[in-house]
């Protein structure tokens, strides 16, 4: 489930007071030289919230349990960095192990949208994931019924169900690399079986501080993730100017063309 390269720039995005490390630059995102600060893009008022909590609820180790998996456990060896590539479709990261159903490049082939997945808890250092989550269908995970349109009781939106996954499996201070198309982008509606259109702030609902600072902590999501987005953009206004080039991010359709976000777990030692 990936999208071809082709030529764009980066500039990132910065969504909260912790530093973290930026992500390496793929192919199809270059880094520009001179970027607008990135103060002046547009930006919430609760941004500044959203940054680590060494001192946040359990992890969602102690979530209720899901329905258990027939796939046999992914044991890897504990003398190597385990590092995932999520719906790696024939697009494997180099330095990844795939996850995919269907693809022939993954070497763990088990179903992401069904819980638990067959990893220990806070057994991997990395995940990786490019152009997949844009793909999470718009269901609710209820426990009597399996995937539900409508929610029930104790059900959880599977976008949430599938980060709260990746949450529960992450070490503490684990890495979790994504790629997605921009809503403001055409690409983000290119491709029929996208159903989810995502914009920066929707990163912030992975965030525990962020949802109980803006009264949402009744949402069915345990995860809490601190990060940063960056957002490739294309190459055509590089040589605009300056304030040109902020107010176009700002404003225009189909400037910013793909989020690259990086998460960190914020789960105790």
């Amino acid at each position: 489930m990936r999208k071809s390269d082709f030529g764009a720039r980066a500039k990132r995005t910065k969504f909260h007071t912790v530093a973290i490390e930026k992500p390496k630059s793929k192919n199809e995102a270059a880094s520009t030289t001179t970027p607008p600060p990135s103060s002046d893009l547009p930006s919430p008022e609760p941004i500044k919230v959203w940054k680590a909590d060494t001192d946040s609820k359990k992890s969602s180790e102690d979530k209720d349990k899901k329905t258990e998996s027939s796939t046999p456990p992914v044991n890897p060896s504990p003398t190597t960095e385990v590092k995932l590539d999520l719906g790696c479709g024939q697009n494997l990261k180099p330095g990844f192990e795939g996850v995919d159903l269907y693809s022939k490049e993954a070497k763990h082939k088990f179903d992401l949208f069904r819980f638990p997945w067959p990893l220990k808890d806070s057994s991997v250092d990395e995940l990786y994931s490019s152009h997949f989550i844009e793909h999470i269908p718009m269901v609710f995970v209820c426990k009597k019924h399996g995937f539900e349109n409508l929610p029930c009781e104790g059900a959880q939106d599977l976008f949430f169900a599938f980060f709260d996954e990746a949450y529960r499996v992450l070490k503490p201070g684990g890495k979790f690399e994504l790629v997605c198309p921009s809503c403001r982008s055409e690409r983000a509606f290119w491709d029929p079986t996208h159903r989810r259109f995502l914009a920066q702030t929707t990163f912030f609902y992975l965030s525990d501080i962020w949802r109980k600072a803006n009264k949402l902590d009744h949402y069915n999501v345990k995860c809490n993730f601190a990060g940063d987005v960056n957002f490739s953009f294309s190459s055509d206004i590089q040589s605009r100017h300056e304030e040109v080039q902020r107010q176009l991010f700002q404003q225009a359709w189909n400037i910013i063309m793909d989020y690259m976000v990086v998460l960190k777990s914020q789960k105790p030692a």
